[in-house]
């Protein structure tokens, strides 16, 4: 029972008043973290019952996977703690518990994850090293700025140090920079690649690889986007609104990984071949374009001529004598001709 509820020399701690006077401001975004959160992994759950009937079990989506039914069981215990177990008592509502305080730096390290993949996904389809080091040194330095929060939360005692902020915006800032050059630069490539390709279907292949990679890249990079703008504006003893931000952007790396896994598979099925070149991650180096003079495509062709010649008993009494042996001669002949095309979907 609360300390404070019939106590009245009780005198509350700076936590406790801030609870008492703001809930809005400091329970709300829990509230709503946890209400989007099982939203999103209901979508998860759907994403991957069609990840595992299509496809093959991939040991580094299943251990993100487990970290992400990690992730929703800790929200769901922070939630029961503040609303239902610790209800009216602000003494410990206001007193974080381990799981709150290492929401940022889990959530980081899922981030850091599926970053890494679509890192090594735009980079081995361009060979950009460019690309390659400045989207992996913004990856890391928000997590290292995860990793810096997640320190001095442990270690605060009264009034947050101006380490608190200044932790607080290069995790938040390193994750959005290092989504910005993800989004960006994939559409760029590929778009890149289209005005270099004089080919119809390969057009609308990159048309959908685009679509693709806005649809599952946008929605995180929007998350990061408010988590940024929400922590400018945030204060840890009476506006948490950014934490809400920081509970649900693991979530959306998630899905968005999984739709792009999914999406790799339908764009296979529908306008592409499987590929025994694809690697874990389903990609190869995007082809170099080649141009027809006729503006026609070079398509596989193959021609299979096959010859059958044979001699066999004949009726006497039709040809006025009998064969003594029956010969049978059976020649075949395979010719392949054309050149085999890359599938960019394969590289993807």
């Amino acid at each position: 029972m609360y300390q404070g509820l019939f106590n009245s020399s009780y005198v509350p701690s700076p936590f406790e008043m801030a609870y008492i006077r703001d809930p809005v401001n400091l329970l709300g975004p829990w509230f709503c973290a946890v209400v989007f959160s099982l939203m999103l992994t209901g979508v998860i759950l759907a994403q991957t019952y069609n990840y595992v009937e299509e496809r093959p079990k991939d040991p580094f989506l299943l251990q993100l996977l487990h970290l992400h039914a990690a992730k929703s069981a800790s929200t769901l215990a922070i939630t029961w703690r503040l609303f239902i177990k610790y209800f009216g008592d602000f003494l410990n509502v206001g007193i974080p518990a381990v799981d709150q305080k290492i929401t940022t730096v889990w959530g980081s390290f899922m981030g850091l994850i599926v970053q890494a993949y679509f890192i090594h996904r735009g980079f081995i389809l361009s060979r950009n090293w460019y690309f390659l080091v400045a989207a992996s040194l913004a990856s890391i330095i928000g997590f290292v700025g995860s990793i810096i929060l997640c320190y001095v939360v442990f270690t605060l005692k009264g009034i947050p140090p101006p380490l608190y902020l200044q932790s607080a915006n290069m995790m938040v800032i390193g994750t959005v920079v290092a989504d910005a050059l993800i989004t960006g630069f994939t559409c760029w490539y590929l778009l890149n690649q289209r005005k270099q390709s004089s080919f119809a279907s390969t057009n609308t292949l990159i048309v959908r690889l685009i679509t693709t990679s806005m649809q599952s890249a946008v929605p995180p990079l929007v998350c990061a986007i408010f988590n940024l703008i929400f922590n400018s504006r945030s204060n840890a003893t009476d506006n948490a609104w950014v934490l809400c931000f920081n509970v649900l952007l693991p979530y959306f790396y998630v899905v968005s990984l999984m739709f792009t896994v999914n999406s790799r598979t339908r764009l296979r099925a529908t306008g592409g071949s499987q590929s025994d070149r694809a690697n874990i991650y389903g990609m190869n180096s995007l082809p170099k374009t080649t141009r027809n003079p006729e503006g026609t495509e070079r398509a596989t062709t193959q021609v299979y001529v096959t010859t059958q010649t044979r001699t066999d008993q004949i009726n006497s009494a039709e040809r006025g004598h009998i064969s003594g042996d029956r010969r049978s001669v059976d020649s075949s002949s395979h010719i392949s001709v054309g050149d085999k095309k890359r599938r960019l979907e394969d590289d993807f």
